[in-house]
């Protein structure tokens, strides 16, 4: 018998938890719906007096790796538009809990002919900074994109750098916590969790990534999981 609570899917105890998994579900079908209201078009239709709503052509829904990409997923899971796919690396976050002045863009398809005169929706975790945001907007851009509209499930404007807002967000945070969970990690450590959670410093944070490696190397040594 295993005595000991590891819990692969449980939070370190420094970890809050901010926002629930029916919490999460709730604003990503809030979001498919806000997003599919916007790409649609009116359309007369040849012999009828009425209108039928169908989803405007050309969208590519650009997934922002790694931190995006449950929610990305979710997200076009729900959706009913029919979307291309695309993916970009964006990198702010070091090893710590400070944000980066810079921002490494890199496109998984770099090509750019997939960008030109088409809209973009882009998906990502968190709109912190706005730096990442704003740096990928300007690349497609660039890019000769057509529109290009953000789309976030965090919006967390007390840590903005620029005057800048997401053009769709599931939640809105009114606090400064440094969050974790559903694609949102530290260090790659914590991004599977599929709630969110708020840590409050480094300190904290520190001790939960002690905690997590101490949890696994339990695992290791009673379990043989490598």
């Amino acid at each position: 018998m295993i005595d000991k609570d590891i819990g692969f899917y449980n939070p370190p105890s420094q970890f809050s938890l901010l926002y629930s998994e029916e919490q999460i579900d709730g604003a990503v079908n809030k979001l498919c719906n806000e997003v599919e209201k916007h790409y649609q078009l009116r359309l007369h239709c040849d012999g009828s007096t009425g209108m039928h709503q169908l989803p405007k052509p050309s969208v590519v829904a650009l997934i922002v790796l790694k931190g995006g990409f449950m929610f990305g997923c979710q997200f076009l899971q729900q959706c009913t538009l029919c979307l291309d796919t695309q993916f970009v690396i964006a990198k702010s976050y070091g090893e710590n809990m400070t944000s980066q002045q810079w921002v490494d863009v890199t496109f998984l398809d770099n090509s750019g002919d997939w960008a030109k005169d088409r809209d973009i929706l882009i998906l990502d975790d968190i709109a912190d900074t706005f730096l990442t945001l704003e740096s990928i907007k300007n690349q497609l851009y660039s890019k000769e994109a057509k529109s290009v509209k953000t789309c976030v499930l965090l919006d967390k404007p007390l840590g903005r750098e620029i005057e800048a807002s997401p053009d769709f967000y599931g939640i809105r945070m009114e606090s400064r916590d440094f969050v974790i969970g559903c694609g949102l990690g530290m260090g790659e450590k914590f991004r599977t969790l599929p709630a969110i959670y708020g840590v409050k410093g480094q300190k904290e944070m520190d001790e939960a990534i002690k905690e997590y490696e101490e949890n696994l190397e339990w695992c290791r040594k009673n379990l043989k999981i490598q």
